[in-house]
């Protein structure tokens, strides 16, 4: 795993979002446009239509070619005393783009339920490398538009990003705070996470919390802490 903390992201706001030809579409199509490595250089398109999946497998904006369709399995959401109901589809994506060297793949979940996540995730062989992550700043859907497209970063410049909305309150009784090292994307719950087996070991972010003092006048309480339990 090649590690770039100081690289400086690039500015996803201005990728090129050119697609060149669409396939016919059954359905309204939704669009989510991935982008790998420091500098986003690699750009690929998914475009999911109902249970198909098309994927700009070469980059190059044309989704009608050989090979770019992907046919979904359904996923079913069963509530107790009732039948099973339809609630989106996964697509299993082989041998996209490399990743250190190693064939990556993806796995790609379309959630029929607006408070649903759509989830990608990256897998080296049986090996999980990063997911998109809820709750660090919404909820991703992919977009009825492709101008309006969330945008993912993988193999990006690696930052941390809260996983939750979490409040801390000083106290004597142990508290949670979960955080992830990842790439910033563009959108509601575009972060991507790095699996946590694949951040090294030795590696121990330290955090800086502040309170407010509850006296007038006198200095916020800081503490330091030293981020060592992976979960």
């Amino acid at each position: 795993m090649c590690w770039k903390v100081l690289a400086p992201a690039a500015d996803l706001s201005k990728i090129d979002r050119t697609i060149t030809k669409e396939p016919s579409f059954r359905g309204k199509p939704k669009y989510c446009l991935l982008v790998f490595g420091p500098e986003a250089k690699a750009r690929v398109w998914l475009i999911v239509d109902g249970g198909t999946l098309y994927v700009d497998r070469n980059g190059n904006g044309d989704l009608t070619e050989k090979n770019e369709r992907i046919e979904g399995q359904t996923l079913f959401d069963k509530k107790p005393g009732s039948a099973p109901q339809p609630s989106g589809d996964i697509f299993d994506v082989d041998k996209l783009i490399k990743w250190n060297s190693n064939d990556a793949r993806l796995m790609v979940i379309r959630s029929d339920k607006s408070d649903d996540d759509d989830v990608v995730n990256v897998f080296a062989g049986k090996e999980a490398l990063a997911n998109t992550a809820p709750f660090a700043n919404g909820v991703l859907k992919f977009s009825d538009r492709a101008q309006d497209a969330p945008v993912i970063h993988f193999n990006g410049p690696l930052k941390m990003a809260l996983r939750a909305e979490q409040a801390l309150f000083l106290s004597d009784k142990p508290q949670d705070f979960q955080s992830m090292i990842g790439t910033p994307g563009l959108g509601e719950g575009s972060f991507a996470a790095l699996n946590i087996e694949v951040v090294p070991k030795d590696i121990h972010p330290v955090a800086e919390f502040v309170f407010p003092s509850r006296k007038p006048g006198v200095d916020p309480i800081k503490e330091k802490v030293t981020l060592s339990q992976r979960c």
